[in-house]
């Protein structure tokens, strides 16, 4: 019962804050969107240090200003060309809001499970969250289709894809479901067993660095200066936080 309520708990958190970064994209920038959101590798810290009263090495805190300056590096070569790019006014501001209350609810996410991680066992924790999204997940859609928010109901949608189409769609859930969710849901629980919450967010801070590598090999982007700048500071960030554990 530890392990569902624990599950259903985390699952709360990551539902919520995925949301809320949904409904705030759609009114600001991708690229600000990506900016706030990153803002947890200094709220877990913060968070971790203030409000459950632990003292984080100053070997921490370096890896965790580093980090935030390798993101920020990276984040304002987007900023600054995506600049005039959202719709002014009231509308971007929630935006930001939105995606800034997304970030503090993934904060709670790491943090909450730091405190689980060490007394439940990884892979039925990671199954108990997953499983918790899902149920609110549908529960959502049932709820947005009673009331009229999803146009054709709570599977509408399916009537108007091709045949082409709904086999890409399988494959992307089949690939989703499988890497990015099943995987890494086990993965962040198992590690943050051994590993402190503001550690293993510096850790996340690598998403653009390998965003960035994944593109050049398989895409054949070119890897900007500030991607190649804020990655060196991403790393050095990551071995501080390897090292201060």
């Amino acid at each position: 019962m530890t392990t569902v309520r624990a599950g259903a708990e985390l699952g709360l958190w990551l539902f919520l804050g995925q949301a809320l970064q949904l409904q705030g994209l759609q009114r600001t920038d991708a690229a600000v969107a990506g900016f706030l959101v990153q803002l947890t590798t200094i709220l877990v810290p913060l968070a971790e240090s203030f409000l459950l009263g632990r003292q984080l090495s100053p070997r921490l805190w370096a890896a965790c200003s580093a980090a935030a300056a390798g993101l920020s590096i990276i984040s304002s070569e987007a900023l600054f060309a995506d600049s005039g790019g959202a719709v002014a006014g009231s509308s971007v501001l929630i935006g930001d809001g939105l995606v800034a209350a997304s970030a503090l609810l993934y904060t709670t996410h790491v943090i909450r499970l730091g405190e689980y991680a060490g007394s439940i066992e990884p892979l039925p924790l990671a199954r108990a969250k997953a499983g918790a999204q899902l149920s609110y997940g549908f529960l959502s859609i049932l709820a947005l289709s009673a009331s009229g928010a999803v146009e054709g109901g709570a599977f509408g949608w399916a009537g108007a894809i091709s045949p082409p189409e709904v086999q890409t769609l399988l494959l992307v859930m089949l690939w989703n479901g499988l890497v990015p969710s099943a995987f890494t849901t086990w993965a962040q629980t198992y590690g943050q067993a051994a590993v402190s919450p503001s550690a293993a967010n510096v850790l996340y801070s690598f998403q653009p660095v390998w965003n960035a590598g994944i593109a050049a090999t398989i895409l054949h982007e070119q890897i900007t200066p500030a991607e190649l700048v804020g990655g060196a500071f991403i790393i050095v960030a990551a071995i501080l936080a390897a090292g201060s554990e």
